[in-house]
């Protein structure tokens, strides 16, 4: 080694490197469904990838999402009754780019992981995603799960933390030779919460397999199956809690019968996914999906109509003093119970060429999707049924004193909790068995044609074209006590998107874009008793 002399100088070097475990995406296949690179996708999106995931410590998607401006998210009790939100619209959760028809949160993730990123897509997305009833307009939260990997590895661990939370989970990663792969990811979780009385338990098991058939294909086979129970939490009136009344609701306060059941929420996936490569140009996959999902709600919770309906009609009668929310904390508490089965076929097809015209490079896009959704539900309230339908029989014969005793006695059954009181309890009772909301059974069969274009001039400017025409036919019945509804509301529409990027340089670029999004209603019939477009 010689040194360097006086006077000599050595060439300053700057190394410009990532680490492999970077929280940092470079590029996503959830916008346009090809590979592309983050900074030339004319549309908002925010990829979190397992480094960020595991760094940040998140365990569960709610978690996760926090960390995705313009996204509202939903809490472990509020799974069967909030959905998430995107820009105010809500957000569908889509599975390795195929959907999961059903309540949006009640078909999301417990646990991450199974999970190899997250990929949140603003605004609509129409263009290339469907499945149910259409894509949702205010974006789609695309979540990219596990694969069996060429290395072998193993991770065995255990979570704990505030409110007795214990979550032991697995990742074994195996692979049985050059052609076969296998990995198993897996986890429980345990815990209560600030809430008196919820409480929740669930598991996943993910069991994938892989199989390189050679250089030029390879088929994924990956199933999801998951069991959630919790006792949901309903919410305090704001009346006492955070608005002001004589008396105080203390926040932690459960505003329903302790001893209501659980509800619970089952999922089961199977997806297949196959894909091939024809050349350095042109590539085909081809996916497959089965999806079960059976959520039943329990609840129970402080309904201030029915109370003020109740001691309205009783001082009509001269029994009672109307209701004040701002003095009285009692209120009448109904139970009800939605069991729902959702039930979906996917097909999806996607052909990729990349191709030169003059001094333009193209990507092109060519893809078809298929599916069928069956949804059925029945809303049961065997209190809340009651107590209007022996009140809508003594509005019908007031002066008969065998009603007006009937209409006593249903009232006199509905239980009454004092919010105030934390040791005020009441309990759920038989499960309900009315279903005076009525009974649903709906079905959509959707078929999405789509074509698009992904253009590069001169390097800097790069143009997003796309076109798609969706076809939706549904059967929606509804039965609500003595009147029944049957419809089969139809839909189509195409719709497009384009969108122009600038490279201003390697780490800045400017978009603007249009995009449609389509979205089929579920149960609505106007005045007119027309379905809305």
């Amino acid at each position: 080694m010689q040194a360097a002399g006086a006077g000599s100088s050595i060439e300053e070097v700057f190394v410009y490197g990532k680490a492999e475990d970077s929280i940092v995406v470079d590029r996503t296949m959830a916008v346009s469904k090809t590979m592309t690179d983050l900074l030339l996708l004319p549309q908002s999106v925010v990829v979190l990838n397992r480094s960020f995931l595991d760094e940040q410590g998140s365990r569960s998607l709610n978690d996760a999402l926090i960390n995705v401006s313009g996204v509202n998210g939903v809490s472990p009790s509020e799974t069967l009754i909030s959905d998430y939100k995107m820009r105010g619209f809500d957000a569908y959760i889509y599975y390795d780019q195929l959907p999961a028809f059903g309540q949006v949160a009640s078909g999301s993730p417990e646990s991450l992981i199974n999970i190899e990123r997250i990929e949140a897509v603003k605004g609509p997305t129409s263009t290339l995603y469907g499945g149910g009833v259409g894509a949702g307009v205010g974006g789609l939260i695309n979540i990219v799960t596990k694969s069996p990997e060429p290395e072998a590895s193993a991770l065995v661990g255990i979570q704990g933390g505030s409110f007795n939370t214990v979550n032991p989970y697995i990742d074994v990663n195996q692979p049985i030779s050059d052609v076969v792969g296998v990995r198993l990811t897996g986890s429980y979780q345990e815990a209560d919460s600030q809430f008196d009385a919820v409480e929740s338990t669930s598991w996943s098991l993910n069991p994938s397999a892989l199989f390189r058939f050679s250089e030029r294909s390879d088929l994924t086979i990956k199933g999801q199956f998951s069991d959630i129970k919790y006792r949901e939490y309903a919410g305090i009136p704001a009346i006492g809690s955070t608005e002001y009344a004589t008396y105080e609701i203390p926040l932690d306060r459960y505003p329903g019968a302790t001893d209501t059941p659980k509800s619970t929420v089952e999922n089961n996936m199977v997806t297949g996914r196959w894909n091939y490569v024809f050349n350095d140009s042109t590539g085909f996959n081809f996916a497959a999906r089965y999806f079960d999902s059976k959520p039943v709600e329990y609840s129970s919770w402080p309904a201030p109509d029915v109370t003020a309906f109740i001691a309205d009609t009783l001082a009509l009668l001269g029994l009672a003093q109307p209701f004040d929310p701002f003095t009285d904390p009692e209120y009448a508490i109904i139970n009800g119970s939605l069991p729902t089965k959702n039930e979906q076929y996917n097909l999806n097809a996607n052909l990729v060429h990349r191709m030169q015209l003059g001094q333009t490079d193209h990507q092109l896009l060519f893809g078809i999707d298929a599916d069928r959704t069956d949804n059925d539900a029945s809303l049961f309230s065997d209190s809340y049924c009651n107590v209007f339908a022996a009140a809508e029989a003594l509005f019908a014969d007031p002066f008969n004193p065998v009603v007006l005793g009937e209409f006593l006695s249903t009232v006199g059954s509905v239980p009454y909790l004092d919010l105030s009181d934390a040791s005020s309890d009441v309990n759920f009772g038989p499960k309900p068995s009315i279903a005076c909301f009525g009974e649903q059974d709906y079905r959509y069969e959707t078929l999405g044609v789509y074509a698009q274009d992904q253009i590069t001039v001169a390097e800097r400017w790069h143009i997003d074209l796309g076109l798609r025409g969706t076809w939706i036919e549904s059967r929606e019945s509804d039965d609500a006590g003595s009147s029944a509804e049957d419809r089969s509301p139809n839909n189509d529409k195409v719709v497009g998107r384009v969108g122009v990027t600038y490279s201003v340089s390697e780490a800045i670029s400017l978009f603007t874009g249009y995009g449609q999004g389509f979205q089929a209603p579920i149960g609505v019939l106007l005045a007119t008793g027309d379905t809305p477009e």
